[in-house]
């Protein structure tokens, strides 16, 4: 038989517990601009919206121009009515998915994106999922939840801003 002791922690009386999650205010959300992403056009393909506003704002703040997409028709048409800089697009979407989409991509010509740099965002964080989707075409994959320095850092080197 175990017997294990913990100590326990005094309750501090000099803080009372909030009445509602709401009223705890969430940690900041600090992160650095890599040097070179500045002007960089970013396409952002992914089909949730918190996830959409959340990457765009952190590129916004980076001073890129960002166009989203929901789904993998509208990327399409984004893609080959522009000039971008990087691709970053959701694997997990209904519908056509993100590996799919990036076939479909690849088969473009490159003067329509068919060469565009892409990142794979994706909740699949296994090695074989990063195998799986450089195989099917992407050029880097990142696992959610994303740590906005890294996201960061990674989009700048697809973008080319550290060459």
């Amino acid at each position: 038989m175990f017997v294990l002791r913990l100590p326990t922690a005094p309750i501090r009386a000099d803080r009372a517990p909030p009445e509602r999650l709401d009223d705890v205010d969430p940690p900041p959300v600090t992160f650095d601009c890599p040097a070179g992403l500045a002007g960089k056009r970013v396409l952002l393909l992914d089909d949730e919206v918190d996830t959409r506003a959340l990457l765009s704002f952190l590129l916004e703040s980076c001073e890129c121009t960002v166009m989203a997409a929901s789904t993998a028709d509208e990327a399409r048409a984004l893609l080959q009515s522009g000039s971008f800089d990087v691709l970053l697009s959701d694997v997990g979407m209904p519908g056509e998915d993100g590996y799919a989409f990036i076939q479909s991509v690849r088969k473009l010509p490159a003067e329509q994106g068919g060469r565009i740099p892409a990142l794979a965002l994706t909740a699949y964080a296994r090695p074989e999922d990063r195998t799986h989707a450089l195989r099917y075409g992407f050029t880097a994959h990142l696992a959610k939840p994303i740590h906005a320095q890294e996201f960061l850092v990674v989009v700048a080197h697809l973008a080319g801003a550290f060459s």
